[in-house]
């Protein structure tokens, strides 16, 4: 049974002080369900439910008066059945750890499309026969007693965070480093901008905690645009790309379609081009630049990220893909370690060249299965 038919029998309840979103999703919703009703503020939402019940409730984190966190406890106290999707521009770790201790089923980043929210819907819809899952804490072990697509929901929405948690926590130390490159000595900015640092480092602990919480789903595979998909992961660094004049060449052919795992392959090229854009940070190269190729090779498609950073010798290029190991003072040894595993598990295979000094080059290989 698809999508479209499932929500047919459902209610759907918005909550969003965006006029555009209230008015793009009601154009969605209204086409594809019983009922749907939207609401600028969580206040008049919750009195509708009053004397209402809705299946499905999509909640916006920022609202005038009470916020969508809020809402969600108040929901909880009413015990409100409906299947809880959180929308936020802004993801933090505290937000993630209200979602949920709120039941909240997904939680989707702005600004997102509706291929997205189809897909969570899906996954909720699927999910909603199923009973609810219980994790019990005693400080030193955790015990799960829901199912296994339970735990695996849990762990994809984990990781799904923590991914956000980290672009974002680049942008921050990103600019910050730079601030204290731009500021002169004496100025007391300085000490401000080191706070924030330091600040940074320990979020970047935290998620990494939380990180370690999660684990690689099982994951359908579905076709896929290539070159969309690699755009829309350098969109992430755009700011980051333009503050430290990197620049971009692209050499993309047509419309390269190929089926794969979209989240998967999406960690591996974001972890690539993370570590592209640090070693171009840390190059003493005065043109610092990145190439960008998508192609069609027979039956596969070629992804190719080349850049002019810092490059590996050979030692550190034999041991890049090795759980634990890091050249980096705050890393954890696991990105590129996790993004192998990802590879592997998705029939990918996954090469890079490294020049010290001169920069790195690296291949992902996807057939067309």
């Amino acid at each position: 049974m698809g999508l479209t038919t499932d929500l047919k029998t459902k209610k759907v309840l918005l909550i969003d002080d965006d006029r555009l979103i209230r008015k793009s999703l009601s154009y969605y919703f209204n086409k594809r369900t019983l009922s749907f009703v939207p609401f600028e503020n969580a206040e008049d939402a919750l009195e509708r439910l009053q004397g209402e019940s809705f299946d499905i409730i999509v909640c916006d984190y920022m609202l005038p008066g009470m916020d969508g966190l809020e809402f969600f406890k108040r929901l909880e106290e009413m015990e409100c059945r409906a299947m809880r999707i959180l929308i936020t521009a802004y993801p933090t770790i505290d937000i993630a750890a209200g979602a949920v201790r709120m039941g909240i089923h997904d939680f989707i980043q702005k600004p997102f499309d509706m291929k997205t929210l189809e897909g969570s819907l899906a996954a909720l819809i699927k999910k909603s026969q199923e009973r609810k899952p219980v994790i019990s804490m005693d400080g030193r072990s955790l015990t799960w007693t829901g199912s296994q697509e339970q735990e695996e929901a849990l762990e994809f929405l984990i990781g799904k965070i923590t991914h956000q948690i980290a672009n974002f926590l680049h942008g921050l130390q990103g600019n910050a480093d730079l601030g204290l490159l731009e500021a002169e000595a004496n100025n007391p900015i300085r000490l401000r901008l080191t706070r924030i640092l330091q600040c940074a480092e320990r979020i970047s602990d935290l998620n990494g905690e939380l990180k370690s919480l999660g684990k690689p789903i099982t994951e359908q595979a579905e076709n896929v645009n290539v070159v969309a998909l690699v755009e829309q992961c350098v969109s992430a660094y755009a700011g980051d790309l333009y503050n430290m004049s990197i620049r971009i060449d692209r050499d993309y052919d047509e419309e390269v379609l190929v089926m794969t795992k979209p989240n998967s392959l999406a960690y591996v090229i974001d972890n690539i081009l993370l570590n592209a854009i640090q070693a171009l940070v840390q190059s003493t190269n005065a043109m610092k630049s990145m190439v960008l190729c998508v192609k069609r090779r027979g039956d596969a498609a070629v992804i190719e990220i080349r850049d002019t950073g810092m490059g590996m010798d050979q030692e550190t290029l034999n041991r890049a893909f090795t759980k634990g190991f890091t050249t980096k003072p705050d890393g954890t040894g696991l990105g590129l370690f996790i993004a192998g595993s990802l590879c592997r598990y998705m029939g990918v295979l996954l090469d890079m060249e490294s020049e010290e000094l001169k920069g790195t080059r690296v291949r992902i290989v996807i057939p067309r299965n």
